[in-house]
């Protein structure tokens, strides 16, 4: 099984803060650094230390970091990098308060134009039944035509749009792309932006569009529906919560990790929460990858 992921590879700025501020106020930083990530990124750089080979697909800029390079490569994670010579790589300002609630900036740079210069088809040579493209943050349009010769090949779609289905997407560019996708993952606040879309009121209408819908639920663990009745999956228990960024992203690996090894989804999503939780007990998104070994089956 293959996975080939698209979408953003940017460098996050974490800021730590006591509290997130309203309009209008300022609150001083107990703590700033810069830490490799974006949601594609994450999502295969976790799945490929979990054994599943991976390709990355994201537009960066010439001023994407050497050393970042060498650690995705060393990581064991194939890389298809669109390089774009007038921008730079993308970055997101993530705030994070002391609970752990987190509030985003994103400089979208090279990304930003991704509907001008959209992933081609060579993407998915080799890949077939079995193997899946996971789209995850991006312009829908820049997707399109990618995910229907996915398809075309009975390659697998998921669909992972993170919270630019707020602001990226329209209802119409939704729902397009997910008819041309096998699975939707959001979270909880990422499944109310959905329902509002296509005026849904449960994660179940879902299904007349894709088989199978994974709802996150943070601390509270995973949902899987699909045929029958709906999965849940608790949340592991972790000593102390050191960094929740790009945990989420740790669990679709995880998943196919789990998808990887042979398992149904339901179990695979056992092996996405596991490793959720593996990664929220260190700091940065990619600076401790998750291994099968580490995981609290």
């Amino acid at each position: 099984m293959n996975v080939l992921a698209l979408g953003h590879a940017n460098i996050d700025v974490q800021i730590s803060l006591q509290d997130l501020p309203k309009p209008g106020q300022s609150h001083p930083v107990r703590h700033r650094r810069a830490v490799y990530g974006g949601t594609a990124a994450n999502v295969a750089a976790h799945a490929a230390s979990l054994g599943v080979p991976t390709t990355l697909w994201a537009r960066v800029g010439p001023d994407f970091p050497p050393d970042w390079r060498e650690r995705l490569e060393a990581a064991g994670l194939r890389l298809a990098l669109d390089v774009d010579p007038e921008r730079l790589t993308p970055t997101c300002f993530v705030l994070t308060d002391a609970q752990g609630h987190q509030a985003y900036c994103m400089d979208q740079a090279a990304m930003g134009v991704a509907a001008e210069h959209p992933p081609g088809p060579s993407l998915l040579d080799g890949m077939g039944e079995g193997d899946w493209v996971h789209f995850c943050t991006g312009q829908p349009e820049a997707f399109m035509d990618l995910a229907a010769a996915a398809r075309e090949r009975g390659v697998r779609v998921a669909l992972d749009p993170g919270q630019e289905l707020r602001y990226v997407y329209t209802a119409r560019s939704f729902e397009r792309l997910l008819d041309r996708s096998d699975v939707l993952f959001v979270n909880e606040v990422e499944l109310d932006v959905a329902c509002r879309h296509l005026s849904y009121g449960d994660p179940v209408q879902f299904l007349d569009h894709v088989d199978t819908v994974v709802v996150t639920h943070g601390a509270r663990g995973a949902t899987l529906y699909g045929p029958g009745k709906p999965a849940h999956v608790p949340a592991v228990p972790v000593e102390q919560v050191v960094d929740p960024t790009g945990a989420g992203d740790a669990l679709r690996a995880g998943w196919y990790a789990g998808l990887h090894a042979g398992h149904d989804p339901a179990t695979a999503l056992r092996w996405g929460v596991a490793a959720g939780a593996v990664a929220v007990q260190h700091a940065g998104p990619q600076d401790r990858l998750v291994r099968v070994d580490d995981l609290p089956l």
